[in-house]
């Protein structure tokens, strides 16, 4: 797990005393981290001794994608207690840019050395992500709102028809600027 960033501007539309329409504009920055380590042994022939001998190796492999969207939640708002509130509604994710870097740490005794170092654009993510949100939050009544939104992915954003599907979950802190109480 990885902390990304999200920011942005929203309205809300308030559609009766318990629920409203909140449509928002963000920027976000989903970022995945994954190492993997590969043990094993090698078969190499040692010419002091005229044979052959199992020889050890270890890798470790860092990869750290970064997707960055311009996000469009629509979410329905409904208050059950005063400024409580739960939401649920879709997302729509459009692709700005992805990248990856690739990391390797070989031990010194492996035959075939790969880059090190690796920093490219992704081409095999989709344009257009489309997810869904279920959350809870708070606004209090001078128009400060604090919120708790799961995130996940109805679709694979993948071009190659991968099952990997984007999932994540938001913290966010927010500020009404025009106060509807």
């Amino acid at each position: 797990m990885e902390i990304g960033a999200v920011g942005g501007l929203y309205a809300n539309i308030g559609l009766n005393e318990d629920l409203s329409l909140q449509i928002e504009l963000l920027f976000s920055k989903i970022r995945n981290n994954n190492v993997s380590t590969i043990e094993g042994t090698y078969e190499d022939f040692d010419p002091e001794t005229d044979e052959f001998i199992l020889v050890p190796f270890n890798t470790t492999n860092k990869t750290n994608i970064t997707l960055n969207y311009l996000a469009l939640p629509v979410m329905l708002e409904y208050y059950v207690f005063r400024g409580l509130y739960l939401e649920a509604g879709p997302q729509f994710n459009f692709k700005i840019n992805s990248m990856v870097s690739f990391e390797n740490e070989a031990s010194e005794n492996l035959l075939i050395q790969t880059p090190t170092n690796l920093k490219k654009e992704l081409s095999n993510y989709k344009e257009f992500d489309l997810g869904f949100n279920l959350g809870l939050g708070y606004r209090t009544s001078f128009g400060l709102n604090f919120n708790a939104r799961y995130n996940f992915s109805g679709v694979t954003f993948l071009t190659n028809n991968s099952d990997i599907e984007n999932r994540n979950l938001q913290f966010t802190l927010g500020y009404d600027i025009i106060n509807p109480n």
